[in-house]
């Protein structure tokens, strides 16, 4: 029974698909599925370039990794590829069981960690406490600050994200119930977020409603 165990070998599989290698790490209980090889070439001159070709040609990838019975309706993604940033460490295609996004935060604390790891940066100096690891997103490049004790990960990761900024303010917007409007402001953090003063409705602000 050992030996049989020992010998290392790929479980029945149609030899004309590619076999791909992955790490999983999770950041609070939240999946990341990590990239390490088979993964086909991802072509395109950007980082949105690449996600466009992956999307169009390369799907299957994403519905392989994501869905089930390899994934759930909770996994998350990321295939590693080259940025054309100077300042990145790192170019990364984010997936999820609906296609792709363009930032994800507790993937980054992930990719930091996963980053020095395995030497995807420049080992940090002795006595360094804290590593820089600088990741091109869809959104733009994103910054991860990992801790590290003898060049390797050891406790918090932090990261800076791209600016946010305020699209517009005071917008009014008709509601459900007659006769009834509201102010709101609309910003950009990477997904657009409304918001509003639960001052202005009628309603309560409850669960049930």
């Amino acid at each position: 029974m050992e030996s049989a165990l020992a010998v290392s070998r790929l479980p029945p599989h149609d030899p004309g698909t590619p076999v791909l290698s992955v790490v999983d790490m999770h950041t609070g209980g939240e999946p990341l599925r990590i990239v390490l090889a088979g993964c086909p070439e991802v072509s395109g001159p950007t980082l949105l370039a690449k996600r466009r070709y992956m999307r169009q040609h390369l799907d299957h990838v994403r519905r392989r990794l994501m869905f089930e019975p390899r994934g759930h309706r909770d996994m998350y993604g990321a295939v590693l590829v080259p940025s054309e940033l100077q300042d990145a460490h790192l170019g990364v295609l984010f997936l999820h069981n609906e296609g792709y996004s363009s930032m994800c935060g507790h993937a980054v604390l992930a990719l930091g960690r996963f980053a020095l790891d395995f030497g995807l940066v420049p080992a940090p100096a002795a006595g360094t406490r804290e590593a820089r690891v600088n990741i091109h997103c869809p959104c733009g490049l994103v910054t991860a600050f990992v801790a590290c004790e003898d060049g390797r990960s050891h406790g918090p990761v932090r990261f800076h994200s791209v600016p946010a900024f305020v699209l517009a303010t005071g917008n009014g917007r008709d509601l459900s119930s007659p006769g009834q409007s509201c102010n709101r402001d609309a910003t950009n953090n990477i997904n657009g977020v409304s918001r509003l003063e639960l001052s202005q409705l009628t309603h309560p602000a409850c669960p049930c409603n």
